[in-house]
């Protein structure tokens, strides 16, 4: 019985590691008025576009599937081509990307055209909803 209980305890371990590791620390944008949309059983893709001091410890400045890739023309191109074998693996395939809103928007616009050039119809950009005390 000690067995099992040590191996769920390890098994929790290394899962919290695995999802914790895909997640940057972002401080979202806020938005008054947004519509929102749960995660449901669809299939989804997260890009996180790390803050330009976070950018070279995470690896890149994109951060999609576990790889890293750089916030130049190579790294971009090579975004969009993996972006591209997964939208033709799944056409319906969802693509979600994640920005902190104290950065540069021109590096979330270059995220939001390789989903466009990629094929990917449908791209959800993630906020944080404001409530106001009415």
């Amino acid at each position: 019985m000690v067995d099992v209980v040590f191996l769920l305890i390890v098994f929790f371990i290394v899962v919290a590691q695995i999802t914790t590791g895909q997640r940057l620390d972002l401080s979202l944008p806020r938005l008054l008025d947004a519509l929102t949309v749960e995660p449901g059983e669809e299939r989804r893709v997260i890009i996180n576009v790390a803050p330009a001091d976070q950018a070279a410890a995470a690896g890149g400045a994109y951060l999609l599937a576990g790889s890293a890739y750089a916030d130049d023309e190579p790294g971009l191109a090579a975004l969009t081509d993996r972006l591209a074998q997964m939208v033709a693996r799944d056409p319906t395939l969802a693509v979600t990307v994640r920005a902190d809103r104290l950065d540069d928007t021109a590096r979330v616009h270059a995220a939001l055209s390789a989903c466009a050039n990629a094929g990917a119809t449908r791209v959800n950009l993630v906020a944080e909803r404001v409530e106001i005390a009415r």
